[in-house]
């Protein structure tokens, strides 16, 4: 199993990068610092990685403000780097929106 904990980087694998996996891979983009955000809305950008989800990652270190409690790995981001993030965002902003928008025209269409 690939070790994904802090400062690990392509170099330290043993084989050359050409001959990872995209699970490993993966794995090692979303270990990556540079690949995330900072602040209180962290996003998650890599074009390597083959995931328009991944998980989320706790607060690194002293990172997070002080005024939150770290983060668990619960829940998903987008990862704004695939080339259908854009689309997955928009759809998962409009959906609730056009439900809410059909309940309240089906309630004014019932009085």
């Amino acid at each position: 199993m690939l070790d994904v904990s802090d400062g690990v980087t392509l170099s330290s694998i043993d084989r050359p990068h050409g001959c990872m996996t995209q699970h490993e891979i993966n794995l090692l983009e979303w270990a990556s610092p540079e690949n995330w955000s900072e602040g209180l809305v962290r996003t998650y950008f890599s074009k390597k990685d083959s995931r328009v989800f991944v998980p989320n990652r706790p607060w690194i270190g002293d990172t997070h403000p002080k005024s939150y409690p770290p983060i668990s790995f619960s829940g998903t981001k987008i990862n704004f780097g695939h080339r259908r993030a854009g689309t997955w965002f928009l759809v998962l902003w409009l959906l609730p929106i056009a439900g809410l928008f059909t309940v309240l025209m089906l309630t004014v269409k019932g009085h």
